[in-house]
C-alpha cells in the first residue's frame, strides 16, 4: 500500500467521454504524463494566439484603449494640415511686423522673392535668425526703458 502512495501519477492516463444514457464511449484518449503537459501547453498557446489574431487583425481592437480607431487617425491627419495653416499664417505675420519694423525704422522692407531666395541657402537663414533675434531684442530694450521712464504721450494727442 505504501508504494502505491509514492506514485501519484500513473504512466498513462486515460480521457474518456461517454453518452450519459447508454454509456456509449464517444471520444477515448491515453496519454503519457508528458504528452498531456505538452498538449495542455500547447492547447494554452494556441488560446493565446487566437485571441491576439481576433484582437490584432479585427475591428475588435477599436474596443481596447490604446488602439486608434479610424475616426482618430482621421483627426490626426487633419490636426496636422492645420498646424501647417497655422504655421504658415504664423509666419506671414513674422514677415508683416518684420517689414512694419523697418518701414518703421526707416530701412527697405523684405520683399517675398528675397525670403524665398534665402530659403534655398540654410546659412542665410539661420544668420537672417540671428539678425531677427538681435533687432527683437533691441526693439524689447527699448520698450522696458520707455516703460521705465514713464513717457506721457497723452497731451499730444489732445488740441
Amino acid at each position: 500500500m505504501s508504494a502505491q502512495n509514492k506514485e501519484k501519477w500513473p504512466n498513462r492516463i486515460r480521457i474518456n467521454v461517454s453518452d450519459d444514457i447508454d454509456h456509449n464511449t464517444l471520444w477515448d484518449r491515453s496519454f503519457t504524463r508528458t504528452r498531456l503537459i505538452a498538449g495542455c501547453i500547447t492547447a494554452v498557446v494556441l488560446f493565446i494566439l487566437v485571441i491576439f489574431s481576433l484582437i490584432a487583425y479585427t475591428p475588435i481592437r477599436t474596443a481596447i484603449p490604446g488602439y486608434p480607431d479610424a475616426y482618430t487617425k482621421r483627426a490626426a491627419v487633419h490636426n496636422a494640415y492645420v498646424i501647417d495653416s497655422l504655421q504658415t499664417v504664423i509666419d506671414r505675420w513674422e514677415l508683416y511686423t518684420e517689414n512694419l519694423r523697418r518701414v518703421i525704422d526707416g530701412k527697405e522692407p523684405v520683399y517675398f522673392e528675397n525670403v524665398l531666395k534665402m530659403a534655398e541657402n540654410p546659412e542665410e537663414i539661420a544668420k537672417a535668425k540671428a539678425e531677427f533675434r538681435r533687432a527683437d531684442s533691441l526693439l524689447r530694450t527699448k520698450v522696458r526703458t520707455g516703460e521705465t521712464m514713464s513717457i506721457d504721450i497723452s497731451n499730444s494727442f489732445i488740441e
